[in-house]
């Protein structure tokens, strides 16, 4: 742990959660050719490249007066029939409607590949393509979001009914920015998130995490947020009159040690955390030197290891003043 950015769990937080983690691991023991791709890619619904060239075809054909309609508007010169790209066939778009090329950022180590891209829709309102989507999305299996991973892992506020999720490894889909030209022509940006590959979280032998969900923020903490596809392990928390303590081992993210440092090194600070000496009165939580500390609680988490072929097993703790 040489890394001054990997903390370890207080002398307060390590004592539960070190015997937890014991006790764990004693358990756990017995579209298009126009995509650009950095990052890791999901597979749940992605088709055979014939498929999709298949498709693609047919929709060119459909085009219409989309091309010549939307080939004034900035960026659209040379746009084909639009399309979300591979792995995201169940996103259909307006008819004639054309896009430009996908570019793609973020991805990689445990964490989401951000896809956008623009689309241009002739002979509609800006209140019609907003419908086609509000109405077609959940048609094809999409739920609303109210959360969207846009830098690739925190999950921040969409701000609007216009972004959905799917998958239990969710992919998400955000619609943005529905402008409206002369000539009854309507632009909007669409962004899609791929999740990284998924976390064995094994040995599990106990069947701890086989049928628990994704969680987007730390159960049982004061609104933590989660890194990207994390489920929970075991924890433990206590009130002593003076300050409530506690927290959890065995979390299972995607991604590795690093990632998941990283997360929360980014994540924290944007949040409104300080990581220096917290002041004199967090004196009953123990623990000396530069800790991650916000109103009245203090924050930290340890790398436990490996979750098999993909992802990492961590814990964390807490502190709050009462």
């Amino acid at each position: 742990m040489g890394n001054p950015q990997r903390w370890r769990l207080p002398h307060w937080a390590r004592g539960p959660i070190a015997g937890f983690a014991l006790v764990l691991v004693l358990v756990l023991t017995g579209c298009a050719s126009t995509v650009t791709v950095t990052g890791e890619q999901g597979t749940s619904s992605a088709t055979p490249t014939g498929a999709r060239t298949a498709a693609t075809s047919t929709a060119a054909s459909s085009t219409g007066s989309g091309g010549s309609a939307c080939s004034s508007q900035s960026g659209f010169s040379g746009a084909v029939a639009a399309t979300a790209g591979a792995g995201f066939d169940d996103v259909a778009f307006p008819t004639h409607s054309v896009s430009t090329s996908i570019s793609a950022s973020h991805g990689g180590d445990g964490r989401f590949t951000i896809r956008q891209f623009d689309v241009c829709t002739p002979s509609t309102t800006t209140s019609a393509v907003r419908s086609f989507f509000a109405s077609g999305m959940p048609h094809a299996g999409w739920t609303q979001a109210p959360l969207y991973p846009y830098d690739g892992a925190y999950q921040a506020s969409c701000g609007d009914p216009y972004c959905w999720k799917k998958d239990h490894a969710p992919r998400y889909v955000s619609l943005e920015a529905v402008t409206s030209h002369s000539g009854g022509v309507v632009t909007y940006h669409i962004r899609l998130a791929v999740p990284p590959r998924e976390p064995d979280c094994t040995p599990d032998s106990a069947g701890i995490y086989a049928t628990r969900s994704y969680d987007t923020t730390l159960t049982s903490s004061p609104g933590f947020p989660a890194p990207p596809l994390t489920k929970d392990g075991i924890g433990s928390f206590g009130d002593d009159g003076t300050k409530s303590q506690g927290g959890i081992s065995g979390m299972c993210s995607a991604g590795s040690g690093v990632s998941i440092n990283d997360f929360f090194n980014t994540e924290l600070p944007h949040l409104g955390w300080h990581h220096s000496t917290p002041p004199s009165s967090f004196a009953p939580c123990g623990g000396s030197g530069a800790q991650w500390w916000k109103g009245k609680d203090i924050f930290s988490w340890n790398i436990e290891g490996s979750a098999g072929a993909s992802g990492t097993f961590w814990g964390w703790g807490t502190c709050h003043l009462d």
